[in-house]
């Protein structure tokens, strides 16, 4: 089988795997579990309050939704942020209702002064909540203000008090899933544009600038991905009570995320440097140079696609060093050729070094 056909069977079995296991697996089927049982055990929670309070159930299961997140960490910050947005909120119309009736001027006054609040820093996604709260409290209150502003705030924060509770009894999550599947995503792609690097680099002439944007992908954007789900899985240990069982299992996803993403980016600048530099309008590299990139691209890619156990001295990344060093030994015997070529050249094989040893060392410590 050819890297491509390689590269192309492995994205396959990667995408059929995570359809399979997508649905299952995924974080936000355990999370729509817990908010509707959350929501559920708000509501009968908030019946049994005293009146006044028990007059307004609703807003406990708003409470409760709002604050379940994907990591436990989060929800509890966003239950207090929430919390601390509808105190602001009603305590913009309070003040309101002590002197005025609600119409449309006081609607107007109250929803500029509160949107003017969401500005607040330390408040972040939960602001939205201080125009709603004080709208809610100018007019839904009734006569019973102050019963009414007891009520909607009670009744939320029991309901994000269950969603805590919920959230960190009931399979707490430790964002393992979404790690993975953008680790296997990034693993993939960088074989991909390793490929079609290789594949351009073989041609017997350069590819046009235009025809550079077209074969080469854009890695930043999984790469940013896998960095996002691995900070959110590393938040996601705090305060978590199945992070002890769990702890070996995402040590090895971190470890496969960093690793990965620092791939990535080395992937990433050698694609940058051909391309910017090797152009058929200015070619950089001469055949025999490109030749003998292309051949470690491509087998690096085969490295990156391999179900083989792989470490520092394995064959496959033996192939890829001595395929590096032959770039590396040609440059070097054509001292005639411009310096920035051949630093050009020498950019490309020391990245690629850097990539299959970080792969290497790393599937080597975790094998």
């Amino acid at each position: 089988m050819s890297t491509g056909e390689r590269v192309r069977s492995t994205s396959s079995r990667t995408r059929a795997l995570l359809r399979t296991t997508g649905v299952t697996q995924h974080p936000m089927t355990a999370l729509s579990l817990k908010s509707a049982l959350a929501a559920g055990i708000a509501w009968q929670l908030g019946t049994l309050m005293p009146e006044p309070i028990s007059h307004y159930p609703y807003y406990a299961p708003l409470g409760a939704f709002t604050v379940m997140y994907l990591t436990l960490s989060d929800s509890t910050k966003e239950a207090l942020r929430t919390l601390t947005a509808l105190m602001i909120g009603s305590a913009v119309a309070l003040p309101v209702l002590l002197v005025w009736e609600p119409g449309a001027l006081t609607v107007m006054l109250v929803v500029g002064v509160a949107t003017a609040l969401r500005s607040i820093p330390l408040i972040g996604d939960q602001s939205s909540w201080i125009p709603l709260a004080a709208l809610f409290v100018l007019t839904a209150s009734g006569a019973d203000t102050e019963g009414f502003v007891a009520a909607y705030v009670v009744q939320v924060a029991l309901g994000a008090a269950v969603g805590l509770a919920i959230n960190s009894v009931v399979f707490p999550p430790l964002a393992l899933h979404d790690l993975d599947r953008a680790v296997a995503d990034v693993r993939q792609r960088v074989a991909a544009q390793l490929e079609a690097l290789a594949d351009a680099l073989a041609r017997d002439s350069s590819p046009s600038a235009e025809e550079w944007r077209g074969l080469l992908g854009d890695l930043s954007a999984p790469r940013e991905r896998l960095h996002y789900s691995a900070d959110r899985s590393r938040r996601a240990r705090r305060g978590n009570l199945r992070r002890r069982r769990w702890t070996e299992p995402q040590a090895k996803s971190l470890a496969a995320a960093a690793a990965l993403e620092r791939i990535a980016w080395l992937v990433e600048d050698v694609s940058i440097t051909v391309m910017e530099f090797d152009r058929a309008e200015n070619p950089s590299l001469d055949r025999r140079t490109a030749h003998l990139a292309a051949a470690g691209a491509r087998s690096l890619a085969e490295v990156m696609t391999t179900t083989d156990d792989i470490g520092p001295h394995s064959r496959r990344v033996t192939e890829v060093e001595e395929r590096v060093r032959a770039l590396i030994e040609h440059v070097e015997e054509n001292a005639t050729q411009p310096w920035e070529q051949r630093q050009h050249a020498l950019d490309v094989a020391v990245n690629l070094r850097r990539a299959v040893r970080t792969f290497a060392t790393h599937e080597g410590a975790h094998a």
